[in-house]
């Protein structure tokens, strides 16, 4: 048997680099952009629209099952608001969230808790009919059942400087999202879409898919490619 020639050797090996170096460059892509082709819906609508403390651990949830299977999350809004606390809680989970996070207004409104629930979302959409905005904060006296609006500088500004970094860091018209608070300022569609507010708007859930479908989104998580061509989830 005639021994194999050295060149033959140094070939193989040389072969044996590109491909190395080959799949390693496809490792590298698929790092650095990985699609998601399902979502999960959370939503927040009647009987159930009240921002509360309830409503903030079933989005956290939602938000924990779509990072742990690799799912775009949808939360689906129709409400007047709710309590502060749960919407901070809620939108901070939201700017930090390693998935995707769109954010739409499938009803007639998210307002006030609403609004500072959308602006960290990685995309809002809004229904045609859809408004948002009016989030001063009140002070509710459960007794007596008076409301009053909280202009005190000490309570306005913390929430306003969380709501401009929410709006900040997803490239949003942060002076908008002031006036939100500050002057109680109410966006219907087209407007929240001309000032810089909302990404888009959509008639309902198939017309949202179609519209974000092949949208890069950056995340905590890493880059990522919305691949949404069926039906959402169940909500489950």
């Amino acid at each position: 048997m005639k021994p194999i020639p050295k060149y033959l050797f140094l070939h193989l090996f040389l072969y044996l680099i590109i491909l190395l170096m080959f799949f390693s460059s496809i490792n590298i892509l698929k790092s650095e952009a990985v699609s998601n082709a399902t979502a999960l819906v959370v939503e927040v609508k009647p009987p159930w629209d009240t921002v509360d403390p309830g409503i903030a651990e079933c989005i956290l949830a939602a938000l924990n099952k779509a990072e742990n299977t690799n799912r775009v999350l949808i939360i689906s809004l129709d409400t007047y608001g709710g309590w502060l606390d749960s919407a901070f809680i809620i939108g901070d989970a939201i700017y930090t969230a390693r998935v995707p996070v769109i954010g739409y207004v499938s009803g007639g409104k998210a307002l006030s808790a609403g609004t500072l629930i959308l602006l960290p979302t990685h995309v809002i959409a809004l229904a045609p009919n859809a408004i948002i905005g009016a989030a001063q904060p009140i002070a509710y006296d459960p007794v007596s059942g008076s409301i009053k609006y909280v202009n005190e500088s000490k309570i306005l500004n913390p929430i306003i400087q969380k709501a401009t970094s929410y709006a900040r860091v997803r490239g949003r018209n942060e002076s908008v999202a002031k006036l939100f608070i500050r002057s109680n300022l109410v966006l219907d569609a087209d407007e929240a879409l001309k000032v810089g507010i909302a990404d888009l708007i959509a008639l309902d859930v198939n017309e949202l898919f179609s519209k974000i479908r092949g949208k890069v989104i950056n995340t905590t998580g890493g880059t990522y490619i919305c691949l949404l061509y069926t039906s959402p989830s169940p909500r489950d």
